[in-house]
């Protein structure tokens, strides 16, 4: 049983609601700092980190629909082939294709969240490079540090996940995975 159950919901939601919006975004700073008059002073990194954004949120959108396209569940197997629950040889048809479904499913969506991460990264660079002013404005300075603290959070997320070590300050977790210790809900 995979955990977290709600996996293929949140996949869902990284793919086809957050990495489309985060895109469309993307793509208007683009176009708005490409047209601008007057642009700001790192224009030209800002482009490199939004255009990286954009494409980055466009493959995690293609291969979370190519992950998902393989994420039937048993019970959804069973409906298309009824025969199975009385027909052992098909039952352990359905069990080898779902294994190696659940493995072209995991594959894919690995490639969903590296993009979304390495997307999500170049998008809160480019707002941070959008920000930064060429003389004293506060206001800019400090929309400039709060897209840097973004960045910075979302590095230690980034980190916590490749070292499997997580600060429940930003990432509360388990402690265990294992549902039979879970509490009871009563």
């Amino acid at each position: 049983m995979p955990l977290p159950h709600g996996r293929t919901e949140s996949i869902r939601a990284m793919g086809t609601i957050a990495a489309p919006l985060l895109g469309g975004f993307s793509l208007a700073a683009t176009a708005t700092l490409v047209t601008a008059e007057q642009p700001p002073p790192l224009t030209g990194w800002a482009l490199v980190a939004l255009v990286a954004a954009a494409v980055g949120f466009v493959f995690c959108v293609q291969f979370t629909a190519a992950g998902l396209g393989y994420a039937a569940t048993p019970e959804e197997r069973l409906a298309w082939f009824p025969a199975a629950a009385t027909d052992a040889e098909l039952m352990a048809r359905l069990e080898r294709v779902q294994a190696m479904d659940a493995d072209l499913e995991n594959r894919y969506i690995h490639r969903a969240r590296l993009t979304y991460r390495v997307a999500l990264v170049a998008f809160l660079a480019g707002i941070m490079l959008i920000c930064i002013p060429d003389s004293l404005d506060w206001p800019r300075i400090t929309a400039a540090g709060l897209a840097g603290a973004a960045l910075a959070v979302e590095l230690v997320w980034l980190a916590a996940n490749a070292l499997g070590r997580y600060p429940q300050w930003l990432l509360p977790s388990y402690r265990t995975p294992d549902p039979k210790e879970a509490p009871d809900r009563k």
